[in-house]
C-alpha cells in the first residue's frame, strides 16, 4: 500500500499582478495595469514558478511591461476578452499552485440619472486550467462558451495543481466578458467614471510526494497548507507538526488564533522527556512557519498556557521551538485581559518556553495606546509546574507599527535582534526591555530601525546584566519624549555600544510662553506641535545668534494663534532659519516674517480668519524660497489689510488656496525676483485689484489656472504693476472672462 502525501517541509512563492477594469467614453475598456517587479517576486529561493503569457505569435515573460489585454477596446454586451496564460515549474523542486482572483479596489461612477455603477456588478469572468495549450485550441467564442462556470468579480479560488521538476507546462485561460444582459444601467455620465482593480494571484508552495510501501502515513505528515477561513487555520495549528508552513489566503479576516495544547494528542510532558508531575500537558510547537497574504487580516496568535485551578492540579505549558510568523497583517482588536497590554503576539512566561521566535514582515497599523505589538509577561519557572520556561533567540525584523503603545516589551532574554522595523506615532516606547527576576543574556542587537513620533525613549533596556547589548544606525524623528536619554540602558556589567543614531526633536506645547522657550532652544530637524488651544502674541523677536534648519510648527486641532511674529533684523541679532514649515494652525492676527536670514519657509493647511495675513517686511533682507499651498484666507472687505504682503522676497508659489473677501490686494509685492507662481487658488471677492506689483523686473511671474472673481478697485483695475512688465497669463477665469478679455483692466500688465 502506498500514500501520496504533502511533504514534510513547504516553501511558499507567490507570483501576483493587477488587473484594471475602466469605463471610458461610454463604453467599457478592459486594460492591464504594468506588471511590476514588486508583483512578481518569488518569496523563497528554491522554488522557481514561471508566468508566460500569449503575445499572439508566441509565449513571452510576464515582466514590469507587460500588457495582458488590449488597450482602448471598445466594448459592449457580450464582447469577450482571453488571456491565454503558461505555468512553468522552473525550479529543482516539486510544487503545487493556485490561481487566486479577488477584486482589490473599486470607484463607483455614476449614470446620467445619478445612479451608481458598480463595475463589478456587470462584468463576469471564467477560468479553464488545462494541461494543453489552450491559446491553439481555443477561439475567443469558444473561451466565452467553455464549459466552465460563470463568476461575477467576487473572490476566486482555483483548484491546486501539483508540478514535477521537468513535467509539462500548464496553461490557463482567464476570460473576461460583459453579459449581454448589460444595459444603459452600465453607461456612465462621463464624468463620474467607474473602475475595478482585479486581483490575479499565483499561489506556489513545495509538494514533495513520496511513495511509502510500509504502510506510513504519517512519514510526511509535515505539509504547505492554505487555509481559507478561520477554522481551517485553527485546525491546521492544532494538528501542525514539525516542518509545517501555514499560509493565509487573500482577503480572510481569520480573527483570533490561538496554539495550544489539545487533549488526546501525543504531546504530554513525558513524549518531551519531562517529568510528570501534577498532571502537566505539553505542547510542543517545532520548526512552524505562519506566512500571511494579501488583504488577509489576522487580530492575534495567541499561545495558550496556564494553571487550571479548577482541575486539580493541572497544567498547561507550551514549548515553542522555532516559530515564524512571517508577512502577517494584524489588527488593534485583540485584548489580551486580566493584562494591561494587549497584544497580538503574546507569550507568558510562566508558562510558555521560547527557543527561536522570528516576527518579520508583519504590519500593524491601529489606534490602541494599550496595545504592544510583540509582548512577553511572566518570570519563567513557574511554581505550579515541574517544566522551566525562558526565552531564547528572539527576532523582530522588517515590521511595520503605527498608532500602538510600543514595538515590543520582552522579559529577561537571551539572544535578541531587532532590526529594520519601521515604528510610528506609539503612544509609549519604540521598545521596553525590562526583567522580571532575571538579567538579559547572549547578544542584544537593535539596529536599523526608524522611529517617527514615539512618546517616550526609543529604548529602555534594565537588567541588562553581562548581555552584549549593540544600539546603533537607528533614526528617530520627531521624538516627543520628555527624557533628553532616549536610549536608556540600565543594570550593566558590559558596557553597551550605542553609536551612530541619528534623533530630531519634537514637542508638544500648551501655552505662548511653553512654545517661546521650546523655539529659543530647538536644534535642527525639530517639530513643534501646538495642542488644542488659544495662543496669544507668539512673538519670537532677536534671540541672539538663534540658528535652526527644518523648523516645522504643526497646530494639533482647534489650536489658534493669534499673532505669531519671527523678528530678528537688528544688526546683533543674527537670526538664521533654513527651513521652517507652519502647518494646520489656526491664525486669528498676522503671521510675521522678518529675518536677517530666511530660506525655504513653507505655509501649509493654514486658516487665516479676521483678516489675518502673511507679511515679509524687511526690504533690506530678503526672504528666499516661500510656498504657501492649501490656505484659506477670510477678511471683511472693510479694511486695508492685504493676504500676502511681500516686501523682498525671491521665488514665490502660491497654490491650491482659496481668499474670501480680501480687504485689499491677495498678493502685493515690493521686490520680487526669481520665480513666482500663482496657480490654482480661487479668489471671492477683493476690496482693491487683486494683484499689485511695485519692483518685479528680475521676477518671471505666472498666473495660471485660478478662478478670480472680484471687482478690483474703484476704476475696475484687477491688477497693476508700478512699471510695465510681461508676465505668464494662463487658463484663467476673471469675473468669468478669459485672461485676454480683462487685458484692459491688467494696468501695465502685458500677457507673454
Amino acid at each position: 500500500m502506498s500514500t501520496r502525501k504533502f511533504g514534510r517541509t513547504a516553501l511558499v512563492a507567490v507570483l501576483a499582478l493587477s488587473i484594471v477594469l475602466s469605463i471610458t467614453g461610454g463604453t467599457i475598456a478592459w486594460f492591464t495595469d504594468e506588471v511590476t517587479s514588486a508583483n512578481n517576486v518569488i518569496q523563497s529561493g528554491n522554488l522557481d514558478i514561471e508566468l508566460e503569457y500569449w503575445n499572439g505569435s508566441a509565449y513571452a515573460k510576464v515582466n514590469e511591461n507587460t500588457k495582458l489585454f488590449k488597450e482602448n477596446t471598445l466594448w459592449e454586451p457580450g464582447y469577450t476578452e482571453v488571456a491565454y496564460l503558461k505555468v512553468t515549474n522552473a525550479g529543482s523542486l516539486a510544487l503545487q499552485y493556485q490561481l487566486n482572483v479577488n477584486v482589490a479596489d473599486e470607484i463607483l461612477g455614476k449614470t446620467k440619472e445619478g445612479a451608481d455603477i458598480r463595475l463589478s456588478d456587470h462584468l463576469a469572468f471564467k477560468v479553464l486550467e488545462s494541461d494543453t495549450d489552450l491559446a491553439n485550441t481555443l477561439n475567443r467564442e469558444s473561451a466565452r462558451n467553455a464549459d466552465a462556470a460563470e463568476n461575477a468579480l467576487k473572490p476566486y479560488a482555483g483548484e491546486f495543481r501539483s508540478m514535477e521538476p521537468g513535467s509539462a507546462a500548464d496553461y490557463i485561460a482567464l476570460i473576461v466578458y460583459m453579459p449581454e444582459t448589460v444595459g444603459n444601467e452600465a453607461n456612465h455620465n462621463g464624468k463620474d467614471v467607474p473602475s475595478v482593480e482585479l486581483g490575479v494571484n499565483l499561489y506556489a508552495t513545495q509538494f514533495t510526494f513520496e511513495e511509502d510501501g510500509f504502510g506510513n502515513n504519517q512519514y510526511d505528515a509535515a505539509a504547505a497548507l492554505q487555509v481559507t477561513t478561520a477554522a481551517e487555520a485553527q485546525a491546521a495549528l492544532d494538528h501542525a507538526v514539525s516542518g509545517t508552513t501555514i499560509m493565509l489566503a487573500p482577503g480572510v479576516d481569520y480573527g483570533t488564533l490561538y496554539l495550544r495544547p489539545v487533549a488526546g494528542q501525543a504531546n504530554t510532558v513525558t513524549d518531551c522527556d519531562y517529568l510528570v508531575y501534577r498532571n502537566e500537558m505539553l505542547r510542543k510547537v517545532e520548526n512552524l512557519t505562519i506566512v500571511g497574504a494579501p488583504g488577509a487580516t489576522v487580530d492575534a496568535i495567541v499561545t495558550v498556557a496556564g494553571y487550571v485551578k479548577d482541575s486539580g492540579s493541572t497544567g498547561y505549558v507550551v514549548d515553542i521551538q522555532n516559530l515564524v510568523i512571517d508577512s502577517v497583517e494584524f489588527t488593534d482588536a485583540h485584548t489580551n485581559a486580566p493584562h494591561s497590554y494587549a497584544s497580538p503576539v503574546f507569550i507568558d512566561l510562566s508558562y510558555i518556553n521560547v527557543n527561536g521566535l522570528t516576527v518579520k514582515n508583519c504590519k500593524l497599523i491601529g489606534n490602541n495606546n494599550k496595545m504592544n505589538f510583540v509582548y512577553f509577561y511572566g518570570s519563567g519557572n513557574p511554581s505550579n509546574s515541574t517544566f522551566e520556561t525562558a526565552a531564547k533567540n528572539i527576532t523582530i525584523t522588517g515590521n511595520t507599527v503605527d498608532g500602538i503603545a510600543r514595538l515590543c516589551e520582552l522579559r529577561q532574554t537571551e539572544n535578541v535582534t531587532i532590526t529594520n522595523n519601521t515604528i510610528k506615532n506609539t503612544a509609549l516606547h519604540g521598545m521596553l526591555l525590562p526583567v522580571d527576576g532575571g538579567t538579559y543574556s547572549g547578544n542584544v542587537t537593535i539596529t536599523g530601525n526608524t522611529a517617527d513620533g514615539i512618546n517616550e525613549r526609543f529604548v529602555r533596556m534594565a537588567g541588562t546584566g553581562a548581555a552584549n547589548v549593540v544600539i546603533k544606525n537607528n533614526t528617530i524623528t520627531n521624538y516627543l519624549g520628555e527624557d533628553d536619554d532616549y536610549i536608556k540602558v540600565t543594570d550593566t556589567t558590559a558596557a553597551p555600544v550605542i553609536e551612530n543614531n541619528t534623533i530630531t526633536y519634537a514637542h508638544k506645547v500648551s501655552g505662548a510662553d511653553e512654545v517661546k522657550t521650546i523655539l529659543a532652544k530647538a536644534t535642527d530637524g525639530d517639530t513643534i506641535y501646538l495642542k488644542a488651544g488659544t495662543y496669544d502674541e507668539l512673538s519670537f523677536t532677536n534671540p541672539s545668534g538663534f540658528k535652526a534648519k527644518n523648523l516645522t510648527i504643526i497646530g494639533e486641532e482647534n489650536a489658534v494663534v493669534e499673532g505669531l511674529a519671527i523678528n530678528g533684523w537688528s544688526a546683533d541679532s543674527n537670526i538664521v532659519i533654513d527651513g521652517l514649515t507652519i502647518k494646520n494652525v489656526t491664525f486669528t492676527s498676522g503671521l510675521l516674517l522678518s529675518t536677517k536670514s530666511m530660506t525655504n519657509v513653507t505655509v501649509e493647511d493654514c486658516v487665516f480668519l479676521n483678516d489675518a495675513c502673511i507679511h515679509q517686511n524687511d526690504k533690506t533682507e530678503k526672504l528666499t524660497n516661500l510656498v504657501v499651498k492649501n490656505c484659506t484666507f477670510t477678511g471683511d472687505m472693510s479694511g486695508n489689510t492685504t493676504a500676502i504682503m511681500l516686501e523682498n522676497t525671491e521665488n514665490v508659489t502660491v497654490t491650491g488656496c482659496t481668499f474670501n473677501h480680501i480687504d485689499f490686494n491677495v498678493l502685493q509685492a515690493g521686490i520680487l525676483s526669481g520665480d513666482i507662481l500663482f496657480d490654482r487658488n480661487t479668489v471671492n471677492g477683493t476690496g482693491d485689484r487683486v494683484f499689485r506689483f511695485v519692483n518685479v523686473a528680475n521676477a518671471d511671474i505666472t498666473i495660471s489656472n485660478n478662478t478670480i472673481v472680484s471687482k478690483g478697485d474703484g476704476d475696475g483695475e484687477l491688477a497693476k504693476a508700478s512699471n510695465p512688465i510681461s508676465i505668464k497669463l494662463v487658463n484663467n477665469t476673471w469675473n468669468g472672462m478669459s485672461d485676454a478679455a480683462v487685458a484692459a483692466k491688467l494696468i501695465n500688465i502685458t500677457a507673454k
